[in-house]
């Protein structure tokens, strides 16, 4: 192979690699903007605006502090959600985390559940450097869960921390149906003529 091919190939696997590694980047922060246009360096949007306008392809990168959710994340497919940033120069921070907190309020049914981020049937997403705390749970028959996939395909998940509060007792069951009706009982044996103390009654019937 001469130089030039050499040269060549090289500079087409930089640009390949360069390319598919290069995505739409959002930033968030814990006190972003929630509304307008946001999303960027200088004006950061908050996690939940910041996913609302997301494509596939888009990579979120949530600067360190602590995100309180009232509800659960709805992730989309083709998403990277990626934690760690400074947001003084959006580059990685080992001295501080980000931290996504859910809270009890806004209960997802069937089955009753308390959910820190919800992957419905969603593919090729990634979620990396990121602590997820899930309150306890307060009222019976509710489950908590970090992270809820359900027929989801080609994740990610990488430097995740995640803790899950207490579920809650689960519910009373119902009452069980009424038993059948015993049998009859047996005769009793003779009364005594004499009338001097009375014979036994009749052995008792059987109830199931």
């Amino acid at each position: 192979m001469n130089k030039f091919l050499l040269f060549n190939v090289i500079l087409f696997l930089n640009y390949y690699f360069s390319s598919a590694q290069q995505c739409n980047t959002i930033y968030v922060t814990p006190t972003g903007a929630n509304s307008g246009i946001a999303g960027t360096q200088a004006t950061p949007a908050d996690l939940i605006y910041g996913l609302s306008f997301a494509n596939s392809g888009d990579c979120i990168w949530l600067a360190t502090g602590t995100y309180n959710i009232p509800a659960a994340i709805i992730l989309k497919s083709g998403i990277t959600l990626e934690g760690k940033f400074d947001p003084g120069n959006w580059q990685k921070s080992d001295s501080s985390e980000t931290l996504i907190f859910r809270d009890t309020n806004n209960i997802s049914a069937n089955p009753d559940r308390i959910v820190a981020i919800e992957c419905d049937s969603v593919d090729n997403f990634i979620l990396e450097d990121l602590k997820i705390i899930v309150s306890n749970v307060q009222d019976d028959g509710i489950s908590a869960y970090g992270i809820h996939l359900s027929h989801c395909s080609d994740y990610t998940f990488s430097n995740l921390n995640i803790i899950v509060g207490n579920a809650s007792n689960g519910l009373d069951g119902s009452a069980g149906n009424n038993g059948n009706a015993g049998s009859a009982g047996q005769p009793g044996q003779p009364g005594d003529e004499d009338g001097g103390c009375c014979t036994g009654g009749g052995a008792c019937g059987d109830s199931s």
